[in-house]
């Protein structure tokens, strides 16, 4: 984030050393693990009941219906029937169980095959446990390290005046979507209407934040600011590169971040906008940051004289 482009990001000095001195967050491991191995099949039997149930049910209806036969003087048909049916019971059986060391080896291949890849899941489940403590010590590490130096900044820093409340302030014409993704990511730690004093100017004209990230109990103060080229709907021109040096200057001496947006990239780019902030506060407070969502795409920080063409373009009613 440079000058040149938004977004536009101001940092107090003391923080500026803090942001030089910072390392860079360890990166996450991949946790993807193979999936877990399952193996039901039963060692096989020489004699499978449910192998040999439905021969021998076949073979008992025909020896019953044989018998039948016979007692109805049908001995030519029932004898016979008998005979066939008993014959081809035990020639099965005999089959079925030579038959068994084959399926003995078909189970054993099996039963190996399952224990190998048992043995690279539990490996995979290790590796990644131990991948984990490892990010887990040295995300620990990092944060303490992110403390000791915040400690060191926020202790030169002086905020001579705490924001303030109850401006007059009219809030631009696309802060209102915005403010929704805002408190959607942030939650309260976004407030509306805090004030800082103009030494320049009576207590009537304060400085107004658009938008204030305020975590207290850190002390982290974070000016979001949504940036037009010119009023709408009028020929004012805003904003444009130098304009607001005095305004950055003194929220800068309070200890306060300006973080400025162009009024197009919340437009259409809020949650990225969101992320932009997030990466921010993780880099003072140790956070994690909001989704893996990329930064909004950069806008050139316009000159009075390209906020002029700009107007006269109606360019705002592109976007708007």
């Amino acid at each position: 984030m440079i000058d040149a482009t938004y977004p536009i990001l101001l940092v107090p000095k003391g923080m500026t050393q803090h942001l030089q001195q910072v390392t860079p967050r360890p990166s996450a491991p991949n946790h993807s693990l193979p999936s877990c191995p399952r193996f039901e099949e039963p060692p096989p039997r020489r004699l499978d009941p449910e192998s040999i149930k439905t021969p021998i049910i076949n073979a008992i209806a025909a020896v019953t219906i044989g018998a039948v036969a016979s007692f109805l003087n049908l001995t030519s048909i029932g004898i016979p029937l008998i005979f066939i049916s008993l014959s081809l019971l035990v020639v099965y059986l005999i089959s079925h169980a030579q038959q068994y060391p084959k399926r003995q080896r078909h189970y054993q291949r099996q039963l190996e095959k399952h224990q190998s890849a048992q043995r690279k899941y539990d490996k995979a489940t290790r590796d990644a446990a131990s991948q984990q403590q490892q990010y887990d010590a040295a995300i620990a590490q990092w944060q303490k390290q992110n403390k000791s130096l915040l400690q060191l900044v926020w202790a030169e820093l002086k905020y001579t005046q705490s924001p303030g409340r109850g401006s007059n302030y009219r809030s631009g014409y696309s802060e209102a979507a915005f403010k929704e993704s805002l408190r959607q990511h942030f939650g309260d730690r976004i407030h509306t209407g805090c004030t800082i004093r103009n030494p320049k100017y009576d207590r009537k004209h304060p400085y107004t934040a658009d938008f204030a990230y305020i975590d207290k109990t850190l002390g982290l103060y974070i000016d979001i600011e949504i940036d037009e080229p010119y009023v709408y709907n009028k020929t004012t021109l805003t904003h444009c590169i130098g304009s607001d040096d005095e305004r950055n200057g003194i929220f800068l001496e309070r200890g306060w971040i300006v973080l400025r947006f162009a009024e197009e990239q919340v437009v259409h780019y809020p949650q990225q906008c969101c992320q932009t902030i997030a990466e921010v506060v993780a880099t003072f407070q140790g956070q994690q940051s909001y989704g893996e969502i990329p930064y909004p795409p950069a806008i050139k920080h316009w000159t009075t004289e390209e906020a002029m063409k700009m107007m006269l373009e109606q360019y705002r009613q592109t976007y708007l």
